[in-house]
C-alpha cells in the first residue's frame, strides 16, 4: 500500500477489531422459520449451525425437498418445517421397550 493511501485511511478503533466470541454454536438466538421464505441451502445450514455437507446430504437422501435454479440449490421455509417435523423422535411406551429388551436378552 502506498504511503498516501495509508494516510487517508482512518485509524482503526479499538472496538472495530474486537469480535464477539461465541462459546458454542448454540449461543445464537433461535431462528424463526417463515413458511413463505426462500433459503439458499448453504444459508439455511449456517442459520442452524450445521456443517455445509449436512443439508446437501439430506437433500440427496430425499429427506429434504430442494429445487435447483440458476446454478444454486434452494429450499422453502415450509419444506424446512416439514423436514424438521418429520424427524421428530417419539418415545415408545415403556411396556414395548421392556418387551424388546427382553427379546434381545434371550439370544
Amino acid at each position: 500500500m502506498s504511503r498516501s493511501k495509508r494516510q487517508l485511511e482512518p485509524p482503526a478503533s479499538p472496538t472495530s477489531s474486537v469480535k464477539p466470541v461465541a462459546n458454542s454454536r448454540y449461543d445464537a438466538l433461535p431462528h424463526l422459520i417463515n413458511p413463505n421464505a426462500v433459503y439458499l441451502l448453504s444459508t439455511a445450514g449456517k442459520v442452524f449451525g450445521l456443517p455445509s455437507s449436512t443439508l446437501k446430504r439430506e437433500a440427496r437422501a430425499g429427506r429434504l425437498r430442494v429445487c435447483r435454479r440458476a446454478g444454486r440449490v434452494w429450499t422453502l421455509g415450509s419444506w424446512l418445517l416439514e423436514y424438521f417435523t418429520a424427524g421428530e423422535v417419539r418415545r415408545r411406551p415403556r411396556e414395548l421397550a421392556e418387551v424388546d429388551s427382553a427379546r434381545n436378552c434371550d439370544h
